[in-house]
């Protein structure tokens, strides 16, 4: 118990994300419709809390410098492996036979190990060189890859031989050198809370059963895409996008 004493108060917001998303991950592993929806609010709930410990960091400070290391060893329970698990359990079928027999499960498999995998690598890297300092993220942050893959995977859980490539691709988005944004702006926050409440909203109606629980999923979609198109539509409008330091160089990747 005596450990306790080097927590700062933004560490308990990371434990409790981590909490969280293992729970959320032990819904998905429970598997059926309900189970599934209530995994996915845990998983925006995760993130929710994920946003908060950076807050509660800036305004209570920290007794130490492990934080980054908590929140990232956090991150890869709820944004890593939850969503991994989770398109393991909305597009694996073990009836279709195993991943050797089946492509459609083959598929379903490597989309899983690559959310799992390359999120991890992206983490170690942005711990390693501390991402945290810098302006802007340089490629796509975990939360919101998990975020894409939640909201696309329970939309179109019918079509996977088109979403999981696509959930593929967005995930290589993390290891891009493109810049992205830090949700720390009154703007981006009110944009990313109207995404996560929808998100919420729709796993509600959705353990409910109730009709029409994609729509609030649709509106999380589409924000979360206009988030990952940010340095496209930075380039059209002709915004400057943010450069990194030629001292920080070694911090290129996230």
């Amino acid at each position: 118990m005596s450990l306790l004493k080097f927590l700062s108060p933004a560490d308990y917001f990371s434990i409790a994300n981590g909490a969280t998303g293992a729970l959320g991950i032990l819904y998905f592993i429970d598997g059926g419709d309900k189970h599934i929806m209530i995994g996915i609010g845990l998983i925006y709930i995760a993130m929710f809390l994920d946003g908060l410990d950076g807050a509660i960091a800036r305004r209570f400070g920290s007794k130490h410098n492990l934080g980054v290391y908590l929140d990232s060893l956090a991150d890869s329970v709820s944004f890593c492996f939850a969503p991994a698990v989770f398109v393991y359990k909305v597009f694996y079928d073990i009836d279709r036979g195993s991943a050797f027999e089946d492509f459609d499960n083959f598929l379903a498999v490597a989309t899983a190990i690559s959310i799992a995998t390359v999120g991890i690598v992206r983490l170690s890297i942005f711990s390693y060189f501390k991402e945290n300092s810098l302006k802007t993220f340089l490629g796509l942050p975990t939360p919101s890859m998990a975020f894409f893959v939640l909201s696309v995977g329970i939309i179109f859980q019918d079509y996977n031989h088109i979403i999981l490539p696509v959930m593929i691709g967005i995930v290589s988005l993390m290891l891009m050198n493109f810049p992205y944004p830090k949700i720390s702006t009154k703007p981006l926050i009110a944009i990313s809370m109207i995404g996560l409440f929808s998100g919420l909203i729709g796993a509600f109606m959705g353990a409910i059963d109730l009709e029409y629980y994609k729509i609030p999923f649709m509106i999380s979609l589409a924000v979360i895409l206009l988030y990952i198109a940010y340095p496209v539509i930075a380039i059209i409008s002709g915004e400057k996008i943010p450069e990194t330091p030629a001292d920080e160089k070694p911090h290129e990747l996230k």
